[in-house]
Formats: C-alpha cells, sequence, structure tokens
C-alpha cells in the first residue's frame, strides 16, 4: 500500500532487509491516472509511468536507511529491471549502492557485518559525568558525507585526505564523494591520483566507488 511505500520510520537492526515484489506503476483503472495517460498520448509512459514508479521505488528503497548506523538489502524481485528497456534507467535512478543478482552475495553481506553492528539493542551503562557520543569514526564519516554533498570544489583536498583513511568505510565514502564532486574541474583532478590507488583496495566496495568516481571524472 502507499502507506507502506511512504510511511514507514523503522530504524536500527528491527529493519535489515527490503523486499519490493514488483515495480510500484500505476494501476489501470484509476479514473484520475487514465486520464493523465490519455492527455500524454504516447508519452503517457516516458512522461508518467516511469517517473512516478521510480518517484515511489526510491521511497521504498529509503525505508531501509534511516540513519548513519542502519544497513540491510533491498531485493527488488521484478525481473523487468533486467528484461525490460528501462531497466538501466530505473537502477541509475536510485541511490549509489552495490547490486548484486546473486543470494549469495547477500548472505556475504550479512556475514561481514560485525557484530556490534548487527546487534544495535545493546545495555550501557553510564556513570555520572560520563556521556555517550559518536565514534571518531562515525564522525569522520559524517564529515566526508557533508563534504560530498556540498557542491564546493574547496573541499576537495580535504576529501582526498579520507581516502588515506585506516577505516574502510572512509574510504568508501570518500570516494563515493570524489565521484558527487567529479564535475568540478580542474580541481577535481588533485583527486585521481588517489582514486587510482583505491583501485587496488582491499575491500571491493572501496574500489568500485573508486572506478565510478574515476569514470565520472573521465
Amino acid at each position: 500500500t502507499t502507506t507502506f511505500w511512504q510511511g514507514i520510520d523503522i530504524k536500527g537492526d528491527k529493519l535489515s532487509l527490503v523486499v519490493i515484489v514488483k515495480m510500484p506503476f500505476g494501476s489501470p483503472g484509476d479514473p484520475v491516472y487514465d486520464e493523465r495517460c490519455r492527455r500524454l498520448g504516447e508519452r503517457w509512459f516516458t512522461d508518467l509511468a516511469l517517473p512516478s514508479a521510480i518517484l515511489l521505488l526510491r521511497q521504498g528503497v529509503g525505508r531501509l536507511i534511516r540513519g548513519i548506523h542502519d544497513y540491510g538489502v533491498v531485493a527488488i524481485l521484478d525481473t523487468r529491471l533486467l528484461r525490460s528497456s528501462y531497466g538501466r534507467t530505473i537502477v541509475s535512478s536510485l541511490p549509489e549502492v552495490d547490486v548484486v543478482h546473486s543470494i549469495e552475495d547477500v548472505k556475504r553481506f550479512f556475514a561481514s557485518i560485525p557484530q556490534s553492528a548487527s546487534s544495535k539493542v545493546q545495555t550501557t551503562t553510564v556513570s555520572q559525568g560520563q556521556g555517550i557520543g559518536p565514534s571518531d569514526t562515525e564522525k569522520g564519516i559524517s564529515r566526508v558525507v557533508a563534504l560530498g554533498n556540498s557542491n564546493d570544489p574547496s573541499v576537495i583536498p580535504e576529501v582526498i585526505d579520507f581516502t588515506r583513511s585506516r577505516n574502510g568505510n572512509e574510504r568508501r565514502f570518500a570516494a563515493s564523494a570524489l565521484g558527487k564532486l567529479a564535475r568540478f574541474k580542474p580541481e577535481i583532478y588533485k583527486a585521481v591520483g588517489a582514486l587510482e590507488g583505491l583501485l587496488g583496495d582491499e575491500k571491493p566496495q572501496v574500489r568500485q566507488y573508486a572506478l565510478k568516481a574515476l569514470v565520472r571524472i573521465g
């Protein structure tokens, strides 16, 4: 229902898998939808049906990640993503994530999550005068994500510094951030060497995001 697509907010390890059985295209028989399609004529699919479905799909995918501690898998079972001419358009419109086609890849993903991450409900004792705050790694990730979304080419040197982090997640988000900043030329060319270095990273996701960033830079 529309409520599940847009109105659910479940944080933490209570939600780690979202299953989408089919693309949320509009239903024939809805008088308003049918009339809008009729007025668009031959453009009804590209101008209405497809954009509306993509928007709703993005909202559905967004049910999974509600905070920086969340993780999980979105399983889209609609084979039209692979077989149709518009499938690539849909996939490219989704948030930047790893796309896999094997259940074994999904199993490896969940198996790779540390116990501390997959068990978020913990009992913590805090004595008077102490506080609980984000770890240095969480601060670093938040910082590099903010830099990537800043649309400011002056932050590129700082993002490059994150590509040298000992933490794989920071390196991955740094590569992703540089990809988002790829349009700022010639400033982004400073990052090419760092991104090329990440192509040999031990973590597959880091290598993948580095390659995507280099492709965007051109």
